[in-house]
This record gives structure tokens, sequence and C-alpha cells, in this order.
């Protein structure tokens, strides 16, 4: 048979409901593996996926091309199916472990098999599966032993803690999850793939062939998968803003009565909505985290949550959480996160202008000057109008008048160009006639300067807001009056100091 793997990426708008991958532009590589019937026009679709670990693509790779093929395998199986053992005896599995890792093994969480060449892998299950979470997505992880319908045991391990999760035939059975150190706790079920998405840190192995005859789980793997990267997510917030169990955290409003308390939880998670309350009833005064967790026992899953949720309304608020190395992680972040303000800020303003003629629109200028009436301030309204028609006025020549604006304007100064009446309009918040007038024989000087010897003049009528009118409509009305006034007297630029 022909296989042909391909693999494309995807903008972030013509995404279809992949994960969103580490670039944050755009998703993670789509891989597809097909293969076209004897026919030569019939293509099937033997799996998808979309990872950018190249590891889980050569492992599915290798799964689907031995499949066909399976190698025979030697039964690791008791005659009784609800037990599991590995096809080492745990005498002998002992003899490849270290001192150190010989006192965590225990009946209810024995050690990985030890670790096979390559080939032996393959020869024997098909796809070897092993890392650190740290580097492999567990969602990959997981989503991809369901894709190739495999059965076994995924064995997860951080520090202290290890998780066995099991399924059968791709399908997620059973989980349980305990302390290393103390055998007599153990925790089953869904909760244990959501408690893995939470870990920092840690390896994975998969064995395959282990079996079990206990079903703890009923949830689907997928929608596991959404609440585990939810909670991954949660859990971030409560890192950055500087959270562990030694932190002391209060409430963000000293007094505060139920209903303000509901209308600020309603933006929050709906879930455990009582548990939020008596944590923010236990903060009556300061108390640390594990305090909290002393008198309102949740688990790990559920305070990430509570907390996430009461942070992020603003009902709670963790001191010192500025401090150490968890408040310089966040200021790093934050320094990342808005360092191109200036930059965006400066293409944002660039979108503003017209192309043709580097200036405002008409439209925008007037949203701006009413803008400036809401302000309650007061500012001035400049119209100018050409002595030459329009259509003798050049894209060029617009620009030339943009830049001499350019020179003499202040901050928040804006110019406009109103092609249809042929006329220029200038927004100048904040100040007065007085001051206007000269930077405004400034800015006329410097076009006649610039465009020597080509007939390109203008006259001006200056109107102030709210003097001259507490509408935009008539200081916009006034301006005109005046400039018509200013072409019949000769005056360069009139203002409303007289009648008109």
């Amino acid at each position: 048979m022909l296989y042909t793997l391909q693999v494309s990426c995807l903008a972030v708008k013509e995404r279809r409901g992949w994960e969103k991958g580490t670039s944050g532009d755009t998703v993670a590589p789509e891989w597809v593996l097909y293969q076209i019937r004897e026919n030569q026009k019939d293509r099937v679709d033997l799996w998808r996926m979309a990872t950018g670990d190249l590891a889980i693509i050569e492992n599915l790779l290798e799964e689907s091309l031995h499949s066909s093929q399976p190698a025979p395998r030697q039964s690791i199986f008791q005659d009784d199916p609800a037990s599991y053992q590995p096809a080492e005896s745990p005498s002998e599995q002992q003899k490849s472990l270290s001192s150190s890792q010989q006192m965590f093994v225990s009946q209810n969480f024995p050690q990985p098999e030890p670790p096979q060449t390559h080939s032996q892998e393959i020869a024997g299950s098909g796809i070897k599966l092993s890392g650190n979470i740290k580097e492999v997505d567990l969602a990959s992880i997981l989503q991809s032993i369901s894709l190739c319908k495999m059965t076994g045991r995924l064995n997860v391990y951080d520090a202290m803690r290890q998780a066995e999760i099991f399924f059968r035939e791709g399908e997620l059975i059973h989980a349980l999850s305990g302390h290393l150190m103390d055998t007599t706790t153990e925790t089953k079920g869904e909760t244990v793939i959501l408690e893995v998405f939470t870990w920092d840190d840690g390896t994975f192995q998969f064995q395959h062939g282990w079996q079990t005859g206990e079903r703890t789980v009923q949830k689907r793997l997928q929608n596991l998968v959404l609440e585990g990267a939810a909670l991954r997510d949660y859990k971030a917030f409560v890192d950055q803003a500087g959270v562990t169990t030694e932190t002391v955290m209060t409430r963000a409003e000293a007094l505060m009565t139920e209903a303000q308390f509901d209308s600020k939880l309603a933006n929050g998670l709906p879930l455990h909505v009582d548990l939020q309350k008596k944590v923010f009833l236990v903060l009556s005064q300061p108390r640390s985290l594990a305090q909290i967790l002393s008198a309102v026992p949740m688990d790990r899953m559920t305070w990430i949550s509570v907390i996430f949720s009461l942070l992020n309304c603003k009902l709670i608020a963790a001191q010192g959480s500025g401090s150490g190395k968890a408040g310089a992680q966040v200021d790093q972040s934050a320094a990342e996160a808005f360092s191109n303000i200036a930059e965006l800020i400066g293409s944002a303003n660039k979108g503003l202008l017209q192309p043709d003629s580097g200036m405002y629109s008409y439209a925008l200028f007037l949203s701006f000057a009413e803008k400036e009436f809401e302000r309650r301030i007061s500012f001035c309204v400049a119209m100018f109008e050409f002595n030459v028609p329009a259509i003798s006025i050049t894209n060029e020549g617009l620009k030339s008048v943009a830049a001499c604006f350019d020179s003499i304007k202040k901050p928040y100064e804006i110019i406009a160009f109103w092609r249809q009446p042929n006329r220029l309009l200038m927004l100048l918040p904040q100040s007065q006639p007085a001051d206007a007038v000269p930077r405004i024989n400034s800015f006329l000087d410097q076009l006649a300067k610039q465009n020597a010897g080509e007939d390109l003049s203008m006259v001006c009528g200056l109107a102030c807001a709210p003097t001259d009118g507490t509408k935009l409509v008539d200081v916009l009305s006034l301006t005109y009056r005046l400039i018509k006034k200013a072409q019949q007297t000769n005056v360069r630029i009139l203002t409303n100091s007289a009648p008109p």
C-alpha cells in the first residue's frame, strides 16, 4: 500500500477547533495520514492529528504501518482478568532499581518495566511512549493513546506522586493516584486525570498490555481534556498572582454586602459557588492559603478553581504577590506582554490616515470634534479653503500640506481633507484663538515656502468652542462664514473677535 503523510499550518482565522499553538499566531500543524485505494481515486483518511511534537507523529506512523502485520506477543496476563501484573515479577523489577527508588515501590504502584530498545518496543507493542510532561503536552499523550486504540497503562510520576491511567482499545476506563510515601490513601476516577493536568513537572511511560477489570472513569476523554486544559489555565493565573500555600490572602474590600458579593461573583466560575462564599467568609481576617484549606477542606483541583474565580472577580487579593520570585516573574511577563505598545499605537494611528493624502477623513474629524465637546474643555476649529480648483490638487500636494502641519502641531491636534468642497479642517484641542492664530500663521508660511512657484494658498476661518457655539454644526457654520468674509476682505485668518 502507498501511504501519504500531509502536513499543513493554518492561520488563527482559518482554525477549525484545533488547540492554539505555542507561537500564539498559528495553530499546531495539522497532520493527515491517508492512502489511495486500488482504483487510484478513492482516498481514505487513516488518522488526523494536530500537534507540534514530531515524536507523537512518529509513534502514530509506526503504529499505522505495523498494525497490518502485528508481531506475536507473549501473554502477560494472569488467569484473573480483573487483576494486572507486569510481565516480570516485582523482585525482578526491583533488581533494576536503585536503592532510593526501591523505597517507593508499593503493591498499589508497581514500577514501570525496564525500558526496552526501540526495535524491541516496536516488535512487541507498536508504539513507545515515554518522556517528560514539561516537554510533551499531556493532552497530546492521552489523545495519541486513544487515537491509536492502544491497550495498557500510562504511568505518570512527579516528585512524590504517581498516577496510573488505564486504556482498553483506546478507551479511557480507569485511573488512580496516590502519594509515593503513603500507600494508604489513593484517589480513583476522573479527578485523577484532572489532577495530573495541574502538575508542573513529571515523567510518563506507557506500558502496553496492562489491563484491569475496574472501571472508574465514565466521561469521554475529550471532555476531560477540555476540563483539564481549563484547570491548567486557572492554575497558571493563580501562579502568576504569586499564590502558594504560604501566601496570605485578604478580602479586596473589607466591607461588602451579600448583594455586592453576588454581583461580582456573577462574573466568576459557576462551579463551587458555596465554597467560594465560605472562603470569602473565612477571610474576615487575613489568612494564608494553608489556613484557608484547613478551615474549608478542598482537594487540589477544587481550590485552584475557587481561588482563581475569587481572584479574577477581584473579591480577594494575595498580599505580597508582587514581591519575590513569583512577583519578578509577573513583572517580567507584564514587561514582555506590553513591550510593543509604541509599535501598536503607531500602527493604529497610521491606519486612521487616508493613504492618498496622509490626513484624517472628514467623518473621523467630525467624530473627534464631537468628543471634544463632551470633554467640556475649550478647543478651536480652523477651516481652510484653497484658492485653486479641487481637481488641480494632487495627492503629493496634500501630503506636503500634511507634512507642514506635522511640523507645528501639538499632541492630539489633527488635520483632515474635505475633498468635495475642497477644504481643510484642523482640530486644536485645549486652545484659544490667541495661541492658535500664531501657529496657523506659521503653518501657512511654511506651506507657501514649500510650494514656492505654485499657486497653492489658503484663507482660514477660526472658531472656538464653546464660546462660538455649543454644537458642532454651529461652530462649523461659523468657520465657513468667516472664510467667506476673509476672502471678501482679503484677510489671511479671520476669527470671531468681531461680529462677522
